[in-house]
């Protein structure tokens, strides 16, 4: 096995803005476009474009050109876009998961620019229309330089599913905008409709029974595709006739391809492997097709060359159109630290070298020959730590891992993502804690399991997750969740799952203990002692005098490791101590809890503490 080491630019990691000027693009003014429309296809893989389910997109691509090996920069959504609209790799932009425990910084304390700021700064008006609550402003800071940002409401805390807007809804609200002044326009349009569950309306769903198969997917791709059309003739009728459209895919997904049910946890090409496409009519031939290496950072500073401007010194990435193509090949690097923030599992990274995909997935090396081995099924792996008989060509593989990957995988952010106090808890992704405790040494990452060995756990609690969504299998659930526990016991997700099937069942001193247990095992957030300070409220008041005890010496744990309570907490707190009988501790922390930032449960849970109070 040969490995080319020194030969390689590691896409994103080329000094920032010293080639800028080399990559601008010339465009006259008078040939710059009024419109440039970036439209972001959530969980779309890439081989559905092009096979007769997106005659739309389609469409696109003939007036303009489809890139054939685009990368993604991780197979989740919030960094997938992050890195579009910065130009940057997770390390460097910070927002390394889903998790909304960390969002970009402000403008005035980051070296870098998003592609919103840089066009609204020469005169664009800048709007951008999202389809989830994943990537809400509030949750992820993306709304960075967009005059109007229109996103959803927030999940609720513990739901199952995001919340999502159609992908006509989004696109009729996208037109209105884009209808309403004159003047150049740079639109964001994000469509979640792919991601799971499939639902598609009439008539492209295929109903209730294909909700989490292939062909529940397919009959979203169609339903996003014929919203993308819509969006295309929209534009021509507002008057912008030849628009800039890119359209990528921020990730695809795996359909049980390798285990995976859907994504985030491994890094195969059914999830990295991205549809990319770009028309630009005057500036961008029609019809073309390019198969060099490329990744979604390269988004970012070919809209800002395709907008007649200058990329900005610390925008990385690499214009697609701009004089050339570099002489040495590239490296695109992805990676994901979903299977550490949800379940303690490695974290995993990958390079793809041409045909050659070096994957560090905690205690193995995975290295692909994607040529002769497409579908990934016949690795060769390596043990990450060398023992003695090591061979030259493993050397060269683990040489390439500790050099060129974990370097990149090691940087650090150039601004420091901003902090939240509180996780908006809810939705289709889950974590342990609110924000990535950064990369572990690889021998520490090498000693965890790796989610490439764990797809079967991931299955229970994909199972047990859709027992528990049906409303009257509680009990079947628990059973399942107790499984996923026996075989992955240090996996908080799975003990934070038992704990809310247990809870739904009627155990709720057996759910209290599942969720201390998840908080003893990575899960030491507010959400996880709220959920167990109902438990113990719900146990104390059945009779179980100790479990009040129990659930207030919780409490006392949490506070001391840094959790600041919430309304929730005080409330349970409160029929804790309601339950001991102090009622004077129970009408401090009912004190406490209006003290928090109102909501309309919190409202009516603390009238009825009130109550009892009387």
């Amino acid at each position: 096995m040969k490995v080319r080491a020194g030969t390689l630019i590691v896409t994103g990691i080329i000094a920032l803005g010293a080639v800028a000027a080399a990559l601008g693009l010339a465009i006259r003014r008078d040939r710059a476009p009024r419109a440039v429309v970036l439209v972001t296809l959530d969980t779309l893989r890439a081989d559905r474009v092009g096979s007769g389910l997106t005659p739309e997109i389609d469409r696109v691509a003939a007036a303009g050109v489809t890139f054939g090996r685009a990368w993604t920069t991780a197979p989740l959504t919030v960094p997938a876009h992050a890195s579009m609209l910065t130009g940057l790799l997770p390390p460097l932009h910070g927002l390394r998961t889903n998790a909304a425990g960390r969002r970009l910084p402000d403008a005035a304390t980051r070296p870098y620019s998003t592609v919103a700021e840089v066009l609204r700064a020469d005169g664009f008006r800048t709007g951008a229309f999202v389809s989830a609550s994943v990537l809400r402003a509030d949750r992820t800071g993306l709304d960075a330089g967009f005059d109007v940002f229109d996103d959803v409401p927030p999940a609720p805390t513990g739901a199952l599913h995001d919340v999502e807007r159609r992908a006509d809804d989004t696109v009729d609200a996208a037109l209105a905008w884009l209808r309403g002044e004159p003047g150049r326009a740079f639109l964001w349009v994000h469509l979640f409709d792919a991601h799971a569950p499939y639902d598609a309306p009439p008539p492209w769903g295929a109903g209730a029974a294909h909700v989490a198969d292939a062909e529940g997917y397919d009959g979203e791709v169609r339903y996003v595709d014929q919203a993308v059309g819509r969006l295309r003739r929209g534009l021509a009728a507002a008057g912008f006739e030849h628009p800039v459209i890119v359209i990528v895919g921020d990730h695809g997904e795996a359909l049980g391809a390798h285990g995976e049910p859907t994504h985030g946890y491994l890094l195969h090409e059914e999830t990295l492997h991205v549809p990319l496409i770009v028309s630009a009519p005057g500036l961008v031939a029609a019809g073309g097709r390019r198969d060099d290496d490329v990744s979604v950072i390269d988004v970012a500073p070919t809209l800002v060359t395709l907008a007649g401007l200058s990329v900005p010194r610390a925008m990385g990435g690499r214009a697609l159109f701009a004089g050339g193509r570099e002489a040495r090949p590239r490296a695109p690097y992805a990676e994901s630290l979903y299977g550490w923030e949800s379940s303690r599992w490695s974290q995993v990274f990958a390079l793809r070298d041409g045909d050659r995909k070096i994957v560090d997935a905690g205690p193995q090396t995975l290295v692909f020959d994607l040529a002769r081995d497409p579908g990934e099924t016949a690795p060769t792996v390596l043990p990450a730590l060398p023992g003695p008989d090591a061979a030259d060509t493993d050397a060269a593989v683990r040489a390439r891992v500790t050099g060129d990957l974990r370097r990149v995988a090691g940087l650090a952010a150039l601004a420091a993502p901003a902090a939240r106090a509180d996780e908006l808890a809810g939705g289709s992704y889950w974590s342990a804690s609110a924000a990535p405790d950064g990369i572990l040494a690889r021998s520490e990452n090498a000693a965890l399991p790796s989610p490439y060995a764990q797809m079967d756990v991931l299955a229970l609690l994909d199972r047990g997750r859709s027992l528990l969504a049906a409303g009257n299998a509680a009990g079947n659930a628990t059973g399942v969740f107790r499984q996923a526990v026996e075989r992955d016991p240090d996996n908080p997700q799975a003990r934070r799952w038992l704990g809310r099937a247990l809870l739904a069942d009627g155990d709720a001193a057996e759910a209290a203990a599942a969720f201390r247990a998840a908080f003893e095992r990575g899960w030491q957030h507010v959400d996880c002692l709220a959920k167990s300070l109902q438990a113990s409220a719900l146990a104390a008041d059945a009779g179980d005098r100790g479990e009040a005890e129990r659930g207030l010496q919780f409490l006392t744990l949490a506070r001391g490791r840094g959790v600041r309570p919430n309304g929730a907490v005080y409330v349970f707190a409160a029929l804790l101590h309601l339950a001991r009988g102090d009622r004077d501790a129970a009408r401090s922390a009912l004190e406490s809890a209006r003290r928090e930032p109102a909501t309309p449960w919190l409202t009516r849970a603390v009238a009825r503490v009130e109550e009892r109070l009387r």
